[in-house]
Parts: structure tokens; sequence; C-alpha cells
């Protein structure tokens, strides 16, 4: 994990954005920003803010896999959008319930994948679905019921793909 970090050199010269991306991730590690202190000065601030765990890196892949934003995210796992946010670009990991729920979802969109256009899962994801008692599949991931939305991905990748 990258540790969060601030400096404030003094030098407006360094102020050229550094392009770096995380090997693991392939995220932007670094960023630069002025801040305001008080007393009306400002200074360059440099921030580093990734998070290297197997579950952040998942969850982008996916999601980019699926074409999956952070509101998808979020609906499927209860999450905040804002949260889910901060998860697809690597700053943050969920937890708990949340990262058993993003970790069903990672599950059903690579199945999904393999059977549609990766254009299709996100509308998928959100329709009511007739053989779900017409429930959307974020409800019924967000409620704790992965394996009905899995028993129904299991008979769509039986079907002969056309």
């Amino acid at each position: 994990m990258c540790l969060l970090k601030v400096l404030c050199p003094t030098s407006a010269a360094k102020a050229l954005l550094r392009a770096e991306v995380c090997p693991l991730c392939q995220l932007p590690k670094r960023w630069a920003f002025y801040a305001r202190f008080p007393g009306g000065h400002s200074k360059l601030a440099t921030m580093t803010a990734v998070v290297h765990t197997p579950l952040a890196a998942q969850i982008a892949r996916v999601a980019k896999l699926g074409n999956l934003t952070a509101t998808h995210l979020a609906e499927a796992t209860g999450g905040d959008p804002s949260s889910a946010r901060r998860w697809l670009r690597g700053t943050r990991a969920p937890s708990g319930v949340h990262a058993l729920r993003a970790l069903e979802l990672t599950s059903l969109v690579e199945r999904l994948a393999q059977v549609m256009q990766p254009a299709y899962i996100p509308i998928w994801l959100i329709k009511p679905i007739e053989r779900l008692d017409d429930r959307r599949p974020v409800d019924v991931i967000r409620s704790g019921d992965y394996r009905s939305v899995s028993r129904l991905v299991a008979t769509l990748e039986g079907m002969p793909v056309s």
C-alpha cells in the first residue's frame, strides 16, 4: 500500500505533474495541486494515495471488463457511490459485507462477459428479470442472494451463443 503523504516544496517549478503509474494496478500514483494555507500563502503539494490490495485491483479490472460505473458497484454492494469511486480509483478497498458483495459481483461479471457483450452487462444488471421475480440482479446481489443470480447466469452459460 502506498502511504498518503503530502509534501510542500517551496519551488513552483516542481509543479509539473509526474505521470507515474502503479505497477500493480496501473493507476496514477502521484498528482500535484496547490494547497492554500492560513495567511493567504500557497505551496505546491503532491499526494500519493493508491491502495495495493488484490481486492481493489480485482474490482477495478472487472469494472473495466464489464463497463461498470461506481453507481453499479454501489448498488450491488450497498455501498455509497463516493466509496465505490474510491474503490475503482484504488484509493480505498471495501471491507466487511461490501467486500463480500463486491467479490460476488466480480465473479458474476467475469461469467457474464463470457456469454454476452460486455457493453450489455451494466444494462442486464439493472433491469428487472422475470426469473428473479422481477427483481434487478444488483438488488438481489445487495440483499445477499448471490446464488439466485449465479443460477440464472448458469442457465445463460448453458445456452448456445448466437
